[in-house]
């Protein structure tokens, strides 16, 4: 993986001749950009650093070209400083360093340039300023070299040696994502096609892959895989060049993101920590700003979720922004906020939740305490969105491992909890209310959590009862310390049933006859099989059981049983004989089998 550095300063202070000179490679490759001695587009080379490659990342330093500037800087490991000899420190030197701390850039090199052009006590006073600038960033302590990259350059040797030792000091670990690549450059190559280029992160993604281009919302094909002019068989982190097939210039822009399909969610409401600049105007909610993150931009509205206070000079807290439109952000991705009339760079920050819900005043104060607890428990991002949840892909990608599954989204620990004592609750309340039924279906308890789907509830009560909270028999969850309990009256009524059905045998007696049994009653004994309902008779179980008897001796002498045979066996007419053998179809005693029936998988058990 190259190490990649981007150059920062004023215009006119010399860094794209710096790195020409370094590298032999001319980076303002552009006729307007070489009729006007300026870097408007972002150029790239590579040099060779010992066994390590280098990517240089040159951006301009006119302040209305700062957007490109932010897209060059993104995902920097380390920035070369270029301040000229002839200026010293200028307005947008300033602003460079101030967006470099933002983005988190860690590493740095500082160069005077044009030394050539000037004396010794004004490089002295050069360097005096230099480090009252980088006092306190990243830069502090960094070295100062001065060059001079005209024809005869100076300073390249002790440049290159610096840069040696830069790439020796260890890199972030960041959580890995899936692929994506924003674009910030889109040409047309003669042979090729459509190309683009930026700074891949991420997961690989093989040459021949299909991909999605978004806010567009296309997909394209790789064609080729290019890395410092080399084709690849796969991407890997850093400066990369994608020849896409089925996409055309026209319809791709700086700021699209190329991404696996369905791999990332576009987002409108992100949440981050925010640094406000110590120069900068106070900052207010409800405040229109612009939003710049790789290589887009974004409109919308920031609303401080820490306090009710403005951002003022050097303030930090928690901020959420508010975008107009959908854009591809991620977890510690890292983000500049500018006025958006007239431009100013307020400040900027590092994402924390990048789908975020949207804050209000009476759950503020605890959406601020779970944001909090993110910064090193992403759990907390989880639990903050309480009963929602959220979908499987969004837990991966805020880095949770400790959430729960209930259908196809995540919930903390804490939430499933929550769940389950409702749960019990539900079932007790159910037992308060049906004190004759054994127990509620899924189906009768789903009124209770309408945050959940059926799936989800089904989750819900397999995890309950494997804490024995609940019990389960029949498709029923049933409190465990709970069992029907029948009044004396409701013996009576049962024995007196079971005693008339006794003495109807097999043809039973009609369900309509028993109309003065009240239903929950009558439900129970069916439930609970005490009478077993056969079309629209009941019969005594001891009868069905002592069939079932008669069955199991026929098939130990048979291999079939036929419709006669069970007449003969029942001494049942056709009216009542039929529905008795579909029911013993149906509960597996017998199994049909052509105008036949076999034995069953459950004839070895009674009712």
């Amino acid at each position: 993986m190259a190490f990649i550095i981007g150059t920062a300063g004023h215009i006119d202070h010399g860094k794209t001749s710096l790195i020409r000179a370094l590298t032999g490679v001319d980076l303002d490759s552009a006729p307007e950009e070489q009729d006007r001695g300026i870097t408007i587009s972002l150029g790239f080379t590579s040099l060779q650093v010992g066994e390590q490659s280098v990517s240089f990342i040159d951006v301009p330093g006119h302040e209305r070209l700062i957007r490109t500037m932010i897209a060059g800087a993104t995902s920097l490991d380390a920035v070369l400083l270029c301040v000229s000899a002839t200026d010293s420190v200028m307005p947008q030197t300033i602003e460079h360093v101030n967006i470099l701390q933002l983005l988190g850039v860690q590493h740095g090199l500082i160069a005077i340039t044009m030394c050539d052009l000037a004396d010794e006590e004004d490089i002295e006073l050069i360097t005096e300023e230099l480090h009252e600038l980088v006092e306190g960033t990243f830069l502090e302590g960094a070295p100062i070299i001065e060059t001079v990259a005209g024809e005869s350059p100076s300073g390249l040797d002790a440049l290159t040696r610096n840069i040696e030792a830069l790439i020796s000091k260890p890199r972030p670990q960041v959580q890995k994502q899936p692929f994506r690549l924003p674009i910030d450059r889109v040409f047309s190559q003669k042979g090729f096609g459509t190309v683009v280029t930026g700074t891949a992160r991420g997961q690989s993604v093989a040459n021949g892959s299909t991909v999605s281009i978004l806010p567009e919302d296309i997909e394209a094909k790789i064609r080729n895989i290019q890395l410092h002019g080399s084709s690849v068989e796969e991407t890997q982190a850093g400066r990369i060049a994608l020849n896409l097939s089925g996409v055309s210039v026209d319809t791709l822009s700086r700021g699209s993101v190329v991404i696996v399909p369905n791999s990332l969610p576009v987002t409108q409401i992100v949440d981050i920590e925010y640094q406000h600049l110590d120069d900068a105007t106070a900052l207010s909610n409800g405040t229109r700003v612009r939003i710049l993150f790789g290589s887009s931009e974004a409109l919308g509205k920031v609303y401080r979720i820490d306090c009710d206070q403005d951002f003022e000079a050097g303030d930090t807290g928690l901020l959420q922004l508010r975008l107009d439109s959908p854009h591809i952000l991620c977890k510690a991705d890292r983000c500049i906020i500018r006025r958006e009339s007239p431009l100013e760079t307020l400040g900027g920050g590092v994402v924390l939740d990048p789908y975020a819900i949207k804050i209000r005043k009476r759950n503020q104060h605890r959406q601020c305490t779970w944001l909090q607890e993110a910064k090193e428990n992403p759990l907390a991002l989880i639990e903050r969105v309480g009963r929602t949840g959220r979908t499987l892909q969004e837990c991966e990608l805020l880095g949770s491992i400790e959430h729960i599954v209930l259908g196809t989204r995540g919930y903390a620990p804490a939430v499933v909890d929550e769940f389950t004592s409702l749960l019990v609750e539900a079932v007790q309340d159910w037992h308060r209310r049906h004190p004759l039924k054994k127990g509620a279906t899924k189906m009768e308890l789903q009124q209770h959590f309408p945050f959940l789907d059926k799936t989800a509830l089904g989750d819900l009560a397999q995890l309950t009862l494997s804490k024995g909270m609940v019990l389960e028999k029949n498709g029923r969850l049933h409190h465990p310390n709970f069992s029907v309990a029948l009044t004396s009256d409701q013996e009576r009524t049962i024995d007196n049933l079971l005693q008339v059905l006794h003495s109807k045998g097999l043809q039973g007696s009609p369900i309509n006859d028993w109309t003065d049994i009240p239903k929950p009653l009558f439900q129970y004994a069916l439930e609970t099989a005490l009478v077993i309902r056969i079309e629209n008779n009941i019969v005594a179980p001891t009868h069905i059981n002592h069939l079932i008897g008669q069955l199991r001796t026929h098939f130990e002498f048979n291999t079939t049983l036929n419709t006669t045979e069970f007449k003969e066996m029942t001494q049942l007419s056709r009216k009542f004989s039929i529905p008795l053998l579909e029911w013993m179809d149906e509960n597996q005693k017998t199994r049909r089998k052509d105008d036949v029936r076999i034995q069953g998988g459950m004839l070895s058990k009674d009712v």
